[in-house]
């Protein structure tokens, strides 16, 4: 690949999902679809959900535009659809857990199917199966939850898929580094809205959904060209960085409802990123917080600074524990319990 193209297919991108994101603000404004408070997304201004479907259209059109799409490169595009068909659904009214879960399974699936999938000797197939689809679908809700605040989805996503996409470029795997790049433009133009004090769109569930499926897949990916002895071991410490935050906030957040006798699918403010802002931070001060720390992991596993994976794993677990625990002795934030599900709609505005 040409240095050309890895400037120019994130700038396209960028400039595409820009303007479309524009379009869809005014759109949503004139429809007046606009994402509801509640006690875990508390905003005074109006702002609508639908920016999945600009950053969706970008990253579409600009891997069909620059690469010569093999089946797998088909069936992720396949996979995106439904997720943000899905989620666009479930941001307009609401469907429930159900049948978001049914199509996070199929998803899973068809990426299994196309080989992106944990594969080892010393994995009995039926496992690597299961181990597979519920991490493909931990991560599709852990991203989904993690998107709480301005610009932290968007940025981790970008931080991320920017280093996949080097990663698959150095290896070969150009149809996959083509990808990521078109996915590194579409956030970046997204967030051009979205990341600071006030956001004029959010990401919704029929983007954060495609984040989280995206990021499960180039980690699949990455761990299986790890298990080559001419690919540096300290890939699979890397990747774990990049996906680490979204499954270890789920788990994090679960683990507290339930030692509080609570639902774990009743929402409240103990997310990481509400640790952070409930402690004073604002909402691009807390997102850089998240994106120094994953960083920072990232420098230590690159210049093998560490290498045994165990200890890797250690200080991922650690750092984010030790986070957790620090903001919330540091102020212990008030929590609000209520129905995981979103309240009801907001009166519509006098036209």
């Amino acid at each position: 690949m040409e240095l050309s193209l890895i400037i120019g297919i994130p700038l396209f991108a960028f400039l595409f999902c820009k303007f479309g994101t524009y379009f869809t603000i005014q759109f949503a404004q004139q429809q007046h679809f606009y994402e509801e408070n509640n006690v875990r997304k508390i905003h005074a201004e109006k702002v609508s959900a639908l920016g999945g479907i600009p950053i969706f259209l970008t990253f579409g059109l600009s891997s069909l535009a620059f690469t010569k799409s093999s089946y797998s490169g088909y069936a992720i595009l396949v996979a995106c659809l439904l997720l943000v068909g899905i989620g666009l659904w479930d941001d307009l009214k609401n469907i429930g857990i159900k049948r978001r879960l049914l199509t996070q399974f199929i998803v899973a699936n068809i990426a299994y199917l196309f080989g992106f999938q944990l594969i080892g000797s010393a994995i009995h197939p039926i496992i690597a199966y299961g181990l597979t689809i519920g991490f493909i679908v931990l991560m599709i809700n852990g991203m989904n939850f993690l998107d709480g605040i301005n610009g932290l989805a968007g940025g981790i996503g970008m931080i991320a898929t920017a280093i996949f996409a080097m990663i698959f470029y150095i290896n070969g795997q150009l149809e996959l580094a083509i990808m990521a790049l078109a996915y590194v433009g579409a956030l970046m133009g997204f967030l051009w809205y979205n990341f600071g004090k006030k956001a004029a769109i959010f990401m919704g569930d029929n983007g954060s959904t495609i984040l989280g499926f995206l990021l499960a897949i180039f980690a699949l990916k990455v761990w299986n060209l790890s298990i080559g002895s001419t690919v540096p071991t300290n890939l699979i410490s890397i990747s774990l960085t990049l996906v680490a935050l979204p499954i270890l906030d789920l788990f994090g957040v679960v683990a507290v409802r339930l030692s509080k006798k609570q639902s774990p699918f009743q929402a409240d403010r103990m997310h990481i990123h509400h640790l952070l802002t409930d402690n004073g931070k604002s909402h691009a001060e807390a997102s850089c917080f998240l994106f120094t720390w994953i960083l920072s992991l990232t420098t230590i596993f690159y210049f093998e600074l560490i290498n045994s994976y165990s200890m890797a794993t250690l200080l991922i677990i650690g750092s984010y524990l030790a986070i957790r625990v620090f903001f919330t002795v540091v102020k212990a934030p008030s929590i609000s319990v209520v129905k995981w599900d979103k309240p009801a709609p907001q009166p519509t505005p006098i036209r």
